[in-house]
C-alpha cells in the first residue's frame, strides 16, 4: 500500500443557498491544544516527494507515479447528494487511469473539506444523509481488502462550508455554518496521533469574522485563509488572513495581508513550498498565486486560466502536479478533470484534460492514498 497525504485545502458548498445570520456566534477561546500527541512528521519522503511538516509537497516527482487518488461524495446535476468513491491510479505523466468504484463515504456528503498530511488525509463536516451540518470526520485508508472509512473523534461543533487543513501534527476546522449556532467564525483544533487517531478537538483563536467558503491552507509554519463570505451582508471578501501557529497547535492572533485582486468566495487553496494558488470560486477570473513569508502573503499574480470557467470544483497536488476536479461550467455539473505541473520554481505549466470523472458532479472531495 503506498499512502501519501498532501498539504491543501479546500472548501465547498452548495449553490444557491443561502447562510444563516440570525442565531448567535459559538463561544470561542484561544490558547494551548491539551491532550496532543502529533505525529512525528517533521518530513517524509515517498516515491521523491518531500512533505513538509504542514503538510505541503515541497518536491516531486511530475505525477507521483503510483499515487492512487480517491474522490468521494459530491453534488449530482440531478440536485442529489452522493457518497461514492472512486479511485484512479496516476501515470508517470500525471495522466489519470481508469476509475474504480470503491467503498462509499459511510454517509452522504458534500460541503464539507479534506485536510491533507503526511500519509493521511481528513474528511471533515459537510452535510449528512438529512442534508444537515455534520459534525463526523473520517479517515480513508487503502488496503488489501479495499478501502475503508475510520470514524474519527467528532467536532464539538456540526460544520459545513467550513474549511479543512493539516498543519504540524494537528488538524484545523475554520469557520462555517450550522443549524443551531448559525454562521460561525470558531476554529477547532485536533492532534494527530502516532497512529493516525485524531484527539478531541478543542477550540483556538476565532477568525476575526463569521466566514463560510473561505479556503485555509498550512504553509511555513503559518495558517493562511482566503475570501469567503461575510454572512452580514452576504457579499463576498478578497480579505486574506494569516496567523502564525505554536507547536502545542494553537494559532495566534489572525492578521490581514495583501487581499486578493477582487472578492470572491467558495474558491480552493492549495500549496506547494512556500507558494499558494488559489482556484476562484464564484468570480470570474484565472488562478492566482501568492508567495508567503512569515506574518506576509502576496503580491497575488495570474496563472494559465483553465480550458473552461469552472466554480464548485476540487483542487489537490499530489508530487508536482496540480489536479482540478469536477465543478460546474456554463452548463451545468461537469466530470472535468485538469491538470497542470508545477515547476521547481513554483510557475504553473498549461492545463491538459485528464480522464473525466465517472458521474459528473461538484463539490467532490479528494485525496491522494
Amino acid at each position: 500500500m503506498r499512502v501519501r497525504g498532501l498539504g491543501t485545502c479546500v472548501t465547498i458548498t452548495l449553490s444557491g443557498c443561502s447562510l444563516l445570520t440570525s442565531f448567535s456566534e459559538l463561544t470561542t477561546s484561544s490558547g494551548p491544544l491539551d491532550g496532543a500527541a502529533p505525529a512525528a512528521d517533521a518530513q517524509a519522503t515517498d516515491a521523491g516527494v518531500v512533505i513538509a511538516s504542514d503538510g505541503s509537497p515541497t518536491s516531486g516527482d511530475g505525477g507521483s507515479s503510483g499515487t492512487t487518488l480517491l474522490v468521494a461524495g459530491g453534488y449530482t446535476s440531478m440536485g442529489t447528494f452522493i457518497s461514492d468513491a472512486w479511485t484512479s491510479v496516476i501515470n508517470a505523466d500525471g495522466s489519470l487511469s481508469a476509475w474504480q468504484s470503491v467503498t462509499p463515504l459511510p454517509h452522504h456528503c458534500a460541503r464539507g473539506d479534506v485536510a491533507r498530511g503526511p500519509g493521511r488525509s481528513y474528511f471533515i463536516g459537510g452535510n449528512d444523509d438529512s442534508d444537515s451540518p455534520s459534525k463526523t470526520a473520517f479517515l480513508p485508508t487503502l488496503g488489501a481488502a479495499g478501502l475503508s472509512w475510520t470514524p474519527q473523534t467528532p467536532l464539538a461543533v456540526a460544520r459545513w462550508r467550513e474549511s479543512a487543513t493539516y498543519a504540524n501534527g494537528f488538524v484545523f476546522a475554520f469557520g462555517g455554518v450550522n443549524y443551531v449556532d448559525g454562521d460561525l467564525s470558531s476554529v477547532e483544533v485536533a492532534g494527530v496521533g502516532s497512529d493516525g487517531t485524531l484527539t478531541a478537538w478543542q477550540t483556538t483563536t476565532p477568525l476575526p469574522a463569521k466566514l463560510a467558503g473561505a479556503p485555509a491552507a498550512a504553509v511555513m509554519g503559518q495558517v493562511v485563509v482566503v475570501a469567503g463570505t461575510t454572512p452580514s451582508t452576504m457579499a463576498s471578501t478578497a480579505t486574506v488572513l494569516v496567523a502564525s501557529q505554536a507547536a502545542d497547535g494553537s494559532l495566534g492572533p489572525w492578521m490581514a495581508t495583501t487581499a486578493l485582486p477582487r472578492a470572491d468566495s467558495f474558491g480552493k487553496l492549495v500549496s506547494f513550498g512556500s507558494r499558494i494558488y488559489y482556484l476562484p470560486g464564484y468570480a470570474a477570473g484565472p488562478p492566482l498565486f501568492a508567495d508567503v513569508s512569515p506574518g506576509s502573503v502576496g503580491p497575488w499574480t495570474a496563472a494559465p486560466a483553465l480550458p473552461a470557467a469552472l466554480t464548485e470544483v476540487e483542487t489537490i497536488v499530489i508530487g508536482s502536479t496540480l489536479y482540478v476536479l469536477g465543478g460546474r461550467d456554463a452548463n451545468g455539473v461537469t466530470d472535468h478533470v485538469y491538470y497542470a505541473s508545477i515547476a521547481a520554481d513554483g510557475a504553473l505549466g498549461a492545463w491538459t484534460a485528464g480522464t473525466a470523472l465517472p458521474v459528473a458532479r461538484s463539490f467532490v472531495h479528494a485525496a491522494a492514498l
